[in-house]
């Protein structure tokens, strides 16, 4: 994780000097600024085209745009949105989101009348849980494989993930 686009090409130049080949897993754009900054990396030859790749490749949901908390199966995003946000929002279920909004993170601001929460804090939590694989859904579990393989065939020694 380097936090966002605007700092993806910092990280790939700290890395360059170790001649480490480089491959970012990136939220989908839907704006054009996005999608510049993306190109400019390339055409400034900051990494090769190829070893960029995009969640909505791994969802496996039909939509073109993803972000990495649409790998999860909607019922374990939604469970551990509610552990890290507990004492500020209450209990979302499935029920109150719309569906037919692209993103899950999109869903959820919508059913918390919040433009943009902190997506970083779900993440954390799971991360402090410690959880195994036990704790995934098998859907997720193969959207997880089927992205590492992906990306296993990208000749890298490093690999660089997104979040924005």
């Amino acid at each position: 994780p380097v936090g966002g686009l605007d700092k993806v090409s910092t990280f790939i130049s700290l890395l360059r000097g170790s001649k480490l080949n480089v491959a970012c897993l990136l939220d989908t754009f839907t704006d054009n600024k996005g999608k510049q900054k993306v190109a400019d990396l390339v055409m400034h030859k900051i990494i090769k085209e190829k070893n960029i790749r995009f969640f909505n490749e791994f969802t496996l949901n039909g939509k073109d745009v993803a972000d990495i908390e649409d790998l999860f199966e909607k019922d374990e995003y939604i469970k551990l949105f509610n552990i890290a946000f507990d004492k500020e929002f209450p209990t979302i279920k499935i029920e109150e989101l719309d569906s037919s909004i692209d993103t899950i993170l999109k869903q959820i601001n919508k059913a918390i009348g919040k433009e943009r929460f902190n997506h970083y804090r779900p993440a954390n939590k799971l991360n402090q849980l410690g959880v195994d694989k036990s704790f995934f859904n098998q859907k997720t579990s193969d959207r997880l494989k089927k992205c590492l393989m992906k990306l296993k065939n990208i000749p890298m020694k490093i690999f660089m993930q997104v979040l924005i």
